[in-house]
């Protein structure tokens, strides 16, 4: 059996230095995301090989590689449950690009 964990996280907690941090991780993690479902969806490119072309990807190297992984693996989990027929198509993040 698998656990998931959530994490509510309060902003209000934060000082505003790590506001705008986290606001700037959020931000690039949701154009990361835009980027790779963009190149899923319209290069035919395989979800398994977007981590080497994208490696050198503005957004990419704006985030920790671990974050930016997951981002990926997150991705990839959300095409293989719609080609198994369990939900949508995976859409973009907002303009506004919170990604959480």
């Amino acid at each position: 059996m698998e656990a998931t964990r959530v994490i509510v996280f309060q902003f209000s907690h934060c000082s505003r230095e790590h506001r705008i941090i986290l606001g700037h991780l959020t931000y690039s993690a949701s154009k990361l995301w835009n980027v790779a479902n963009y190149a899923v969806q319209n290069r035919k490119i395989s979800v398994n090989q977007l981590e080497k072309r994208l490696k050198d990807n503005f957004w990419y190297k704006n985030l920790h590689s671990q974050s930016a992984q997951a981002v990926l693996q997150k991705l990839q989990i959300a095409w293989k449950n719609f080609f198994d027929g369990h939900t949508k198509k995976p859409k973009y993040q907002p303009k506004t690009g919170i990604f959480l």
